[in-house]
This record gives C-alpha cells, structure tokens and sequence, in this order.
C-alpha cells in the first residue's frame, strides 16, 4: 500500500484539513489479475476517527493497511475534530464536508470510483455514528456502511450528568428537541428512510459486551431488524478499545467488500 499524508484546503470548513490516504500498490501483476483489474477506478472506503482522535488514528492503532491491502481498496481518513461528522448548529459544516465535498476532492486526487458499488464508509465511537447518519442521509451513494462500537442513540449522551458534555452538545446539535427536528437521531432517520422506502446501503454494525455503548448498540440493531432494514449485527467478547476494533476490521471487510 501507498501511504499519503494530505492537505487539502476545503472551502465548506474555510480551513486546510490533513487526511490520511493508503492506496494500493501498483504493479504490473496487479493491473492485469489484481482486484481492481479492469475497473474505472480504485473502490474507496472512508474511515472515519473516534471522538478524541484524529486522521492518522486508524493507521496508528490498527492494522488497517494490512487488512485492507487484499481487497484492493483505497481508504481515506479525514480529520473531523468533536463534529460528530455533522453541519453543527455552532460549528462548522462537517457534514457536508464529509459526504460532498471530501469524495469530490479525492475522486479528481486520485484514481478512485464514483460508482455507488464502489464507495463505503465505516468509522468507530463518533465515527461509527458519522458512518451510518452519512449513509442513511445519502443512500445512493455508498454500497455499505459500518459502525464498530458506534455511538447510536445520542439520547444516552444528553442524558449524562456533565455540564462540558452537555456544553459540548449544545455547540454541535443544539437541545434535544433541536437534535431530533434536525434529524440527527440516527434511530429516527433510519424508520423514517424505510417508511418512505428508501434503497438503503447494507448496514452493518458490531459492538463488545463489555463495551459502555452496549445497550445503545442493542437498541439500534432491534430498531433496525423491527424495520426490516437488513443490518448485518454481530456481538461478542470485547471492549471499547482499539483491540476490539482492530479484530473485527478483517469482518467488516471481508462483508463489505468480499474477496474474488
């Protein structure tokens, strides 16, 4: 794999943002029998960070790059601070940023597919939300999308007891009842794309038992098999960590992008 460190100027946040970017490989071999062979472009997977980290945390704490290399795939990991990968009600437009103008800019950077069944995004913790509310908003243009961990149901958030965290909310979604208007309540989203019979990519989505965000997982995949909405869910031994992470990286790849 190909590791780049970029800087891009992007005019929705007004500032320069670092992404983290692998790409496979070229070879010979591989542009005639590899997996991308015969392709228009590379399949790309936009992996998002957790909330108190930044674009290099995948590559720094996983094992991404190797996993990721027999599928072809290129991954690009944006930086997105606190954001919740979400326009903020006092805050910059993160999510524009990340389902528009960052698939714009590394499309014409690169050699990367425009097509939907080429295109997923996956993320942890914050990501893992960012991941599945891009999706469900813009279903025609991601084939999958994977939450690890993720925090779901952000009612839970609103909910603790700490004047910062509450503080922070209020910057990023404004009050609850303005969370749920500006349809940033991921169960919310999900029943009302299924009511209007929305084609939504496939979902997937795993959790840790020891994980704090259990039960918030647990209600968000009953939410989704109520819906009949097709959510791959998969539950077992592990914490809210990078261990955790790290073991089902090779899962979610091999569902969201199985081998030849």
């Amino acid at each position: 794999m190909v590791s780049l460190q970029v800087q891009c100027h992007s005019s929705i946040l007004r500032t320069d943002v670092p992404i983290q970017v692998l790409l496979p490989q070229p070879s010979e071999e591989a542009s005639s029998t590899g997996p991308t062979a015969g392709k228009s472009g590379i399949p790309v997977l936009y992996l998002l960070h957790g909330l108190s980290e930044d674009q290099t945390a995948w590559v720094r704490h996983s094992s991404i790059e190797r996993c990721v290399e027999p599928h072809g795939m290129a991954v690009v990991m944006p930086a997105a601070g606190r954001s919740f990968y979400t326009d903020m009600r006092r805050g910059a437009g993160y999510g524009q940023f990340i389902a528009d103008e960052l698939p714009f800019l590394m499309k014409r950077l690169f050699r990367l597919s425009d097509k939907r069944e080429d295109t997923f995004i996956a993320g942890h913790d914050m990501g893992g939300y960012g991941a599945l509310k891009t999706a469900i908003a813009h279903p025609g243009r991601y084939a999958a999308a994977a939450s690890l961990s993720g925090a779901l149901d952000l009612r839970t958030l609103y909910e603790v007891p700490d004047d910062e965290i509450r503080q922070e909310l209020l910057q990023v979604f404004g009050t609850w009842s303005e969370c749920v208007a500006g349809r940033h309540h991921l169960p919310e989203m999900l029943e009302r794309a299924v009511r209007e019979g929305t084609e939504l990519p496939r979902l997937f989505q795993c959790c840790g038992t020891e994980d704090f965000l259990l039960k918030d997982n647990r209600m968000f995949a009953s939410t989704a098999g109520r819906l009949g909405s097709g959510l791959a869910y998969l539950e077992g031994p592990g914490e809210h960590d990078w261990p955790y992470w790290d073991s089902m990286l090779p899962r979610m790849l091999d569902w969201m992008h199985p081998l030849p």
